[in-house]
Protein backbone atom coordinates (compact mmCIF):
# COMPACT_ATOMS: atom_id res chain seq x y z
CA UNK A 1 0.00 0.00 0.00
CA UNK A 2 1.37 3.37 -0.99
CA UNK A 3 1.28 6.49 1.12
CA UNK A 4 -0.96 8.21 -1.42
CA UNK A 5 -3.63 5.53 -1.13
CA UNK A 6 -3.49 5.69 2.64
CA UNK A 7 -3.85 9.47 2.53
CA UNK A 8 -6.81 9.27 0.13
CA UNK A 9 -8.52 6.76 2.38
CA UNK A 10 -7.94 9.02 5.38
CA UNK A 11 -9.43 11.99 3.49
CA UNK A 12 -12.45 9.93 2.47
CA UNK A 13 -13.08 8.81 6.04
CA UNK A 14 -12.78 12.40 7.30
CA UNK A 15 -15.27 13.51 4.66
CA UNK A 16 -17.66 10.76 5.68
CA UNK A 17 -17.28 11.66 9.34
CA UNK A 18 -18.02 15.34 8.71
CA UNK A 19 -21.04 14.39 6.61
CA UNK A 20 -22.36 12.24 9.46
CA UNK A 21 -21.81 15.07 11.94
CA UNK A 22 -23.75 17.45 9.70
CA UNK A 23 -26.59 14.92 9.39
CA UNK A 24 -26.77 14.45 13.15
CA UNK A 25 -26.62 18.21 13.69
CA UNK A 26 -29.47 18.88 11.27
CA UNK A 27 -31.48 16.00 12.69
CA UNK A 28 -31.19 17.50 16.17
CA UNK A 29 -31.76 21.15 15.32
CA UNK A 30 -33.86 20.73 12.21
CA UNK A 31 -34.05 22.87 9.12
CA UNK A 32 -36.50 25.31 10.66
CA UNK A 33 -35.68 28.77 11.92
CA UNK A 34 -33.34 31.42 10.61
CA UNK A 35 -30.32 29.22 11.34
CA UNK A 36 -31.64 26.39 9.21
CA UNK A 37 -32.62 28.83 6.47
CA UNK A 38 -29.14 30.33 6.28
CA UNK A 39 -27.62 26.84 6.16
CA UNK A 40 -29.98 25.86 3.35
CA UNK A 41 -29.02 28.95 1.33
CA UNK A 42 -25.33 28.31 1.93
CA UNK A 43 -25.66 24.65 0.96
CA UNK A 44 -27.70 25.30 -2.17
CA UNK A 45 -25.35 28.07 -3.35
CA UNK A 46 -22.38 25.75 -2.83
CA UNK A 47 -24.07 22.96 -4.79
CA UNK A 48 -24.99 25.34 -7.61
CA UNK A 49 -21.40 26.61 -7.69
CA UNK A 50 -20.14 23.03 -8.01
CA UNK A 51 -22.63 22.30 -10.80
CA UNK A 52 -21.66 25.44 -12.72
CA UNK A 53 -17.93 24.72 -12.68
Amino acid sequence: MTLGRLWNRKDASMLGLSAWLLLIFFHRFGWSGSFGRSWRILLSSHVMGCLLC
